[in-house]
């Protein structure tokens, strides 16, 4: 007990904890004739998802089969969590969707926006399609609303008031 103290305390100038691992460590040796590492404090590698073939092919596989309204990372996260990850031993039952966007990109998936060819934005590089391919657009509306009636004048129900339409963003 005096010997694990005295070498605690001068080779690693450390207390009773040391001290106890040391008497563990001479345990475990006359024991088994090994001595045992301990990993405290180190990051424990785990295999990730990326480095799994089932997985992958999984994912590149349902990726094919979806069309591109519905290619997500929300719906590829619904995928993984309920077909691919019951299949994977040692794996987390739940993924986040930060993830899934990273396994998409990974794949080959990302977001498309043009090229331009310098700061200005005015040429833009047009993408190389086949003959037989087309150009998807993705239509998106802003907040910008238009109503048909936004400040015009109506006649009010209570004693023929005038009154004008206001822009009320689905409030009655």
């Amino acid at each position: 007990m005096d010997a694990s103290f005295f070498v605690a305390r001068t080779v690693w100038n450390k207390g009773d904890y040391t001290t106890r691992c040391i008497r563990k460590w001479g345990d475990s040796y006359i024991e088994s004739g090994e001595l045992f590492s301990y990993h405290q404090g180190k990051h424990k590698k785990v295999i990730g998802l990326l480095e799994n073939e089932v997985f992958l092919n999984g994912c590149r596989e349902w990726l094919q089969k979806q069309s591109l309204e519905f290619c997500s990372s929300k719906a590829l996260k619904m995928h993984i969590e309920e077909v691919l990850l019951p299949k994977i031993k040692n794996a987390k039952n739940i993924i986040s969707e930060k993830m899934c966007r990273i396994y998409m990109h990974a794949l080959g998936y990302k977001m498309y926006m043009k090229d331009f060819v310098d700061d200005i934005l005015e040429i833009v590089i047009e993408p190389e399609l086949e003959s037989d391919e087309r150009e998807l657009v993705q239509v998106t509306h802003d907040e910008c609303h238009f109503y048909a009636n936004d400040g015009q004048l109506k006649f009010g129900p209570e004693k023929m008031k005038i009154f004008y339409v206001q822009n009320t963003w689905g409030v009655p």
